[in-house]
């Protein structure tokens, strides 16, 4: 397929019309958006998930990162009973990533065709699910390949907690502290204090870089603004280190970011691509793949201090989602699938639909789905 098809001017021609999707029960738009994940990891043929669907170039390949975190939303999924053939779809991904890994234990930056090195934050987004399957199925080579990843991440962190090398520009990121908190999690299951002590030491480094409004320098993609979408990686990243932890100053520096991005997404009813320093923004069109993220951060932070604003707008961003999902696309692997912004022709990732923005939507709704649950309980 490429760009010209005319089934995928069909689609950019409704976004440029603004013609919606229908928005169903909640349950629906959860089973579509497995459906389509499903297909991202068959038309690979590995085991892993694709990048996504490009109406420029089709099927991109698998891409190790997203794999990872996308494992532990399965096993979510696969926990509260959504189960057809989810156990199977895990241990291929977790086997695909095992395959994927580098000697050293670390993973390759983008997809497995590109020709890039080892890279941090791939990394633990990989040992992520490399634990997540090994907490599911208690398969020790899970483990083993966690271990290797985690400790390859310890063997190149800076003596002041920073992962500088095999990064991007050899720079620290704050959204490093979603290295942190797999770090955490493998610390869970093993009691290695290792790497307790490892992710602890990234995390004091990440605060370093939040300005007293909020903000975090260190927190963009190369030669990127910064994205939303990173914003989000850091702030879930410190949220969940700092419930691990039981540190308040985590949670504090989680919450002050998000409470800057609702603030600004409750006064102009948008949630902005990117901010800058002063939480402005110029740009308008929308990151659907940060809508996802910060809609499941808007709810974990109720969950977690009660207050009904992040409710409101966890909901309402999961509904503006919603209105996006293809369903009745005349192409059938597409349904389910979202695109990474809209206008689809805007700023990030054009005419793409990433697994990723799948992944983060179905995280989002499946913890609205738990808090309605608790409150008819």
């Amino acid at each position: 397929m490429n760009f010209y098809n005319p089934l995928h001017f069909r689609i950019i021609l409704k976004d440029l019309l603004r013609i919606r999707s229908q928005n169903l029960q909640n349950e629906k738009h959860l089973k579509l958006a497995l459906r389509f994940l499903g297909i991202a990891q068959d038309v690979t043929c590995d085991g892993g998930l694709s990048y996504g669907y490009s109406l420029r170039q089709g099927w991109k390949a698998s891409y190790p990162e997203v794999t990872g975190y996308t494992i532990p939303i399965l096993v979510n999924c696969y926990r509260m009973k959504h189960s057809i053939g989810l156990l199977e779809r895990i241990t291929k991904m977790a086997d695909f990533l095992i395959n994927n890994q580098l000697p050293s234990g670390a993973f390759r930056g983008l997809t497995v065709v590109d020709s890039i090195g080892p890279i941090v934050f791939n990394t633990g987004q990989c040992l992520q699910g490399l634990s997540a399957a090994f907490e599911l199925t208690k398969n020790q080579k899970y483990l083993l390949a966690a271990i290797k990843a985690a400790d390859w991440l310890l063997s190149v962190q800076s003596e002041d907690g920073a992962f500088r090398h095999f990064e991007y520009n050899n720079l620290p990121r704050s959204y490093h502290s979603r290295v942190a908190w797999p770090l955490l999690q493998l610390w869970l299951v093993t009691g290695e204090k290792k790497y307790m002590i490892s992710a602890t030491r990234n995390l004091n480094r990440v605060l370093k870089d939040q300005h007293p409004n909020g903000w975090f320098s260190n927190c963009s993609l190369p030669d990127c603004a910064t994205l939303t979408h990173t914003i989000a990686y850091t702030i879930e990243g410190l949220l969940e280190s700092g419930l691990i932890l039981n540190q308040e100053r985590y949670l504090k520096a989680a919450y002050d970011a998000a409470i800057r991005v609702l603030t600004t997404y409750t006064r102009s009813q948008r949630l902005f691509p990117a901010f800058d320093q002063e939480w402005e923004c110029s740009d308008r069109y929308v990151c659907l793949t940060a809508c996802a993220q910060m809609a499941f951060i808007f709810l974990r932070l109720f969950e977690i201090y009660g207050k009904n604003h992040f409710l409101s707008a966890g909901f309402a961003l999961n509904s503006f989602i919603e209105s996006f999902q293809l369903m009745g696309t005349e192409i059938p692997m597409l349904r389910g699938a979202i695109q990474a912004s809209h206008p689809i022709w805007s700023g990030y990732l054009k005419f793409l639909f990433p697994s990723w923005t799948v992944s983060f939507f179905l995280n989002a709704l499946l913890l609205e789905k738990r808090l309605k649950q608790c409150r008819e309980d």
